[in-house]
């Protein structure tokens, strides 16, 4: 772990996160890009270990039994949301990799998000801070309220959503374009999850094990978000 002084900017409090909806934890990691590292030949490797993983865990070309993907889609399921018909972006991103037999490529960012994805199962999304107009609250998408991203326009009404004072900028269902982000030195990768299985994927091991196997980023901090029991 770095835990030299962070590069000038917003304060890491600046990406602290409210979780207002009951059954959901969420994980936030801040990286910045490590100067002086060969990043192209780290992620081609990387990006063969993510392929490998997704074989993995599509035996057959379904999602196995068992499985993260399979544990998340019951959950889901039992909050209300229907997996078949909104897959989460971990799931659309095995779907691509059974078509194609490749994992998608495309900026530092996006290739860290796919490794993360690989290896958790779990959805997650990348987000540039600098886009971002705090405060961040994970909530449920208000009636007429859209969110346009790389896979078409989300209705998010009703459904569990990521805003700002802006509105929405992501979701367990979106992603982004894979050569967004490419000028991004300091990205934040979160991580979305029904409550019931956060302890069991461990969304922060997921990070450190990717930047253990890159040693692309360097650590400035990682907040797992506020979750109010309360909440309606």
């Amino acid at each position: 772990m770095n835990t030299a002084t962070p590069p000038p900017g917003p304060e890491p409090d600046r990406y602290s996160c409210h979780v207002a909806i009951p059954g959901w934890r969420l994980h936030v990691a801040h990286l910045t890009l490590a100067e002086g590292r060969d990043h192209g030949d780290v992620m081609d490797l990387a990006a063969d270990g993510s392929a490998e993983m997704l074989r993995n865990a599509l035996p057959d070309g379904r999602i196995a039994e068992g499985s993260m993907l399979a544990e998340i889609r019951e959950s889901l399921g039992g909050m209300g949301h229907d997996p078949d018909r909104l897959p989460t972006v971990a799931e659309l991103l095995v779907r691509e990799f059974h078509t194609t037999g490749t994992v998608p490529r495309g900026t530092l960012a996006w290739d860290f998000l796919v490794l993360l994805m690989a290896k958790s199962q779990a959805p997650w999304t990348v987000i540039d801070p600098k886009e971002l107009t705090p405060p961040l609250v994970f909530r449920e998408g208000l009636p007429g309220e859209t969110h346009q991203h790389a896979g078409g326009q989300l209705d998010c009404a009703g459904l569990p959503v990521l805003a700002d004072s802006t509105g929405v900028v992501a979701s367990p269902w979106t992603h982004r374009r894979p050569d967004d982000l490419e000028n991004c030195q300091s990205p934040l990768f979160i991580c979305f999850l029904p409550r019931e299985l956060f302890r069991k994927v461990q969304p922060r091991t997921h990070v450190g094990n990717a930047l253990w196997l890159t040693w692309i980023y360097k650590f400035i901090f990682e907040r797992t978000c506020s979750y109010d029991e309360t909440a309606a």
